[in-house]
């Protein structure tokens, strides 16, 4: 007698009991990524840093479109420091 055979997917696709298992990294790789994420930290802080001083020092002189567009700096530079923070706390935690 001769096992059943497992379903094939479309191609493309995958089986009910062929789904990917769920991402797993070992402690190399963790350690690896947190190093990275903590390292990215360091210019990030001084893009903000400068960003900040430029426009608290020559918000007054500066042309309106300059302005706004190093407001747009400060403002995606302050998402991703955000978000590597989450990253870097959850490393921290597991």
């Amino acid at each position: 007698m001769t096992s059943p055979k497992k379903p094939k997917a479309p191609e493309g696709r995958t089986v009910e009991s062929e789904k990917p298992q769920p991402f797993s990294i070992d402690a190399t790789e963790r350690e690896f990524l947190f190093r990275t994420f903590h390292d990215m930290r360091n210019p990030l802080h001084t893009i903000l840093g400068y960003t900040s001083l430029v426009l608290r020092k020559s918000k007054e002189v500066l042309p309106e479109k300059q302005r706004e567009n190093l407001e747009k700096v400060l403002v995606s530079a302050e998402n991703l420091e955000s978000m590597l923070e989450r990253v870097i706390a959850r490393y921290r935690s597991s």
